[in-house]
């Protein structure tokens, strides 16, 4: 062997341990940088908690105990109580003498934005308490922040079915719902959605092998440890919203006719769908509430479907729902509340749509049922006068049914064609 091929090999052992040395110490480099931001970030006080976890069933779900305070939207204390809802730690089985009323939703239900004692659940149960003489009636609040219809089916037969309920009341929004049970609209993978096959609805189960939502669930089980895995989430969640944010075409016509753009959700919810991906939405939809009504049926109980309001369609002033109408070019902003009230009746189901009878109080008393001063009124979630106006209707259908669906639909009848001028 020649000097030189004796240096090589002898230089290739050192050559090795100086690279392991160097990745050694770059490692402890960055260890201890974590380390310290770590201790900074505590030191600051800078937190981004999770207050959701990933759900074998439901795809996510709220913390169990979980307290933390709202105030991006309105604002109020969040606590949730041991079985992972915004409510009181309820006792698994009812007394005697109980009514129980099972209120499944999303976030207009959970309602972080106001103080659980003024969400439209507390007040409707206040009232039914009032009313029925001799009978204690338990409204039990299962809103989930972000569910679609398919989570509210997942909910009721793995959570609110064990509770045994008398009623099950669904509150559908519109303004999301039928977007949330699609894939196609949606995209988001972490949510459980519902295929048609030979008309039967088969359940989608990539929200629990999809690997971005198992390495985000990984993610938010560290960050119940570290304040820096804290804030990586919350940029990765930051991004996924922006990302997510529509900014199309139809977005600029709004901004140009004088509307802003937060006031809008897709203006295909308000037209008869015309491409496959919509029309596939609404027949999903409409199976899963068939669904639902089934199986509470099979457990003795009884469905209830109310359809809550969409900010633009209960905004006070006619004016500018006219032209947020010829923006886009529908005839009036009560499609998917028909739609849904037909299916219903198709299906022998009870339903009422608030949105109607809110439009006119609107109309009449100039009130705001959506939005808040910090964020924005007009858009949004309910405020206090949205849930206390729900709550009015709802109790009043529930206890007085024929007399209120009588006066509903005559709002509702009058919304159903082309709008003319008063």
């Amino acid at each position: 062997m020649t000097v030189r091929a004796r240096l090589r090999a002898k230089s290739e052992p050192t050559s090795r341990r100086h690279l392991k040395l160097k990745l050694c110490l770059a490692g402890c480099s960055l260890l201890l940088s974590l380390i310290f931001v770590e201790i900074g970030l505590r030191l600051a006080g800078v937190a981004f908690p999770s207050h959701t976890r990933w759900d074998r069933n439901r795809g996510f779900a709220y913390v169990p105990n979980a307290v933390w305070k709202h105030d991006t939207e309105g604002e109020s204390e969040v606590r949730i109580n041991r079985f992972g809802f915004r409510d009181e730690n309820w006792a698994v089985e009812a007394d005697v003498d109980t009514v129980r009323v099972a209120v499944l939703g999303d976030s207009f239900v959970a309602a972080h934005e106001v103080d659980e004692d003024e969400r439209f659940t507390e007040l409707l149960e206040d009232r039914l308490d009032a009313a029925t003489a001799g009978s204690n009636v338990d409204v039990m609040n299962f809103g989930v922040r972000g569910y679609g219809t398919a989570q509210e089916l997942m909910t009721y037969r793995h959570v609110v079915r064990d509770f045994d309920p008398d009623v099950v009341l669904l509150a559908v929004f519109t303004g999301n719902d039928i977007v949330n049970n699609c894939r196609a609209l949606q995209g988001a993978a972490k949510r459980p959605y519902f295929n048609l096959q030979n008309g039967r609805l088969v359940l989608d189960e990539t929200f629990r092998t999809n690997v971005k939502v198992r390495s985000r669930h990984a993610l938010q089980k560290l960050s119940a440890h570290s304040r820096a895995v804290q804030v990586i989430h919350r940029v990765g969640c930051l991004l996924d919203g922006k990302r997510a944010h529509h900014q199309g075409r139809l977005h600029q016509r709004l901004f140009d006719a004088g509307l802003k753009k937060s006031c809008w959700v897709e203006h295909e919810l308000y037209l008869e769908p015309a491409d496959s991906v919509w029309k596939r939405a609404w027949r999903v939809t409409e199976r899963l509430i068939a669904k639902l009504r089934d199986e509470v049926e099979q457990d003795g109980a009884e469905l209830r479907v109310v359809v809550l309001s969409n900010p633009c369609q209960v905004h006070p002033d006619e004016t500018y729902r006219d032209t947020l109408c010829d923006s886009v070019e529908i005839d009036n902003l009560f499609y998917p509340d028909r739609r849904l009230r037909q299916m219903c009746r198709e299906e022998e189901i009870d339903i009422l749509a608030l949105a109607p009878e809110m439009q006119r109080r609107a109309d009449e008393t100039n009130v705001w049922f959506h939005g808040f001063e910090n964020c924005e009124v007009g858009i949004g979630h309910w405020n206090e006068a949205g849930h206390a106006v729900a709550a009015d209707l709802i109790s009043d259908w529930l206890l007085d049914e024929f007399q209120l669906t009588r006066e509903v639909d005559e709002v509702r009848h009058a919304s159903t064609g082309k709008r003319e001028p008063h």
